[in-house]
């Protein structure tokens, strides 16, 4: 921590589907109280897995279909002029649907193109799941916010929040940047994108872990934990490795014959990883409030698992 300027770590393990452990090290901020097992972070784009786990509830009682084109759910004109009529909620969360932000100028928000064939290659996609949240919206008849604040409940992840919480005052961690220097911490409680804005403990995320890894999972959260493409064609930045497949919301990795399942996280400021083995019902979380802090979670992650997880080239990549 102390040589890559990261100020705040927490880690939680979970060992036969279960919550092991879980310690924190370091400060919130630069020169400021201690990180606890109760500090919020930002966790970025683990808020992937945990939207798309809420989905496919959805999907398995019906109320959507992972198959079936998004222009039979919505009249959002932004989703129906940009491929609804071939893109799917499998698509998406496996993220194939070629789905994208195009930016125009300085400032700009973007505004959704395609990118390629929907279904044809594995591309990165934000702007698919905001597509899909918008659709969702429509289906429930509610706030997504609200909807993922029950859904994570019910996993008794009790500190945890899509957007800014003010119950957090009383224990998050701040921003830093590469030289460890403290950044202004966002606190809008207006969720924006529900790709990324969820924050998190160490310990909630664990419980997510949890669900993520039981044996008896229903038929469409099984499905998400297998490998649907193949990362390698139509890869962003750079060959992964062999063995590297996109799941649904969710990377599934084959590592010295064993099934990974993992996703990264990374805002302004904050770095996080999430890694289980289904199989073994083991996994890992370590989030970080540092533009450095994948260099603490590799270790953690190696020291957990007894291997280097080629995840942390792809990140660095």
């Amino acid at each position: 921590m102390s040589a890559r300027n990261v100020p705040g770590v927490s880690v939680a393990t979970v060992e036969d589907g279960a919550l092991a452990w879980a310690d924190a090290y370091g400060v919130r901020a630069v020169d400021g109280e201690p990180t606890t097992v109760d500090t919020v972070f930002e966790a970025a784009s683990i808020s992937k897995p945990v939207f798309a786990w809420w989905v496919l509830g959805l999907c398995e009682r019906g109320v959507l279909d992972l198959d079936a084109p998004l222009s039979r759910y919505t009249t959002d004109r932004v989703v129906l002029d940009h491929g609804a009529d071939v893109i799917t909620a499998r698509m998406v969360l496996s993220h194939t649907s070629a789905l994208s932000w195009e930016f125009t100028g300085r400032g700009d928000e973007g505004r959704l193109s395609l990118s390629g064939t929907p279904g044809a290659v594995f591309r990165y996609s934000n702007a698919g799941f905001e597509c899909l949240r918008a659709l969702v919206r429509q289906l429930t008849g509610q706030p997504t916010r609200d909807e993922l604040h029950r859904f994570m409940s019910e996993l008794a992840m009790t500190r945890s929040s899509y957007a800014w919480d003010a119950s957090f005052e009383d224990d998050y961690a701040s921003p830093h940047d590469l030289e460890g220097n403290v950044c202004e911490k966002e606190k809008s409680g207006r969720l924006k994108y529900v790709s990324a804005e969820l924050h998190s403990t160490a310990p909630d995320l664990a419980a997510f872990l949890c669900e993520l890894v039981r044996p008896d999972q229903p038929p469409t959260h099984a499905e998400a934990l297998k490998p649907h493409v193949d990362v390698h064609q139509g890869f962003l930045k750079g060959a992964p490795g062999p063995g590297a497949h996109w799941g649904l919301g969710i990377g599934v990795w084959l590592v010295d014959g064993r099934t990974t399942v993992w996703h990264w996280g990374e805002n302004p400021g904050f770095q996080s990883i999430l890694i289980a083995w289904p199989d073994e019902r083991r996994g890992i979380v370590v989030l970080t409030n540092s533009d450095h802090g994948h260099w603490v979670s590799r270790a953690a992650v190696q020291a957990f698992a007894g291997l280097d997880h080629p995840a942390f080239r792809w990140i660095e990549n």
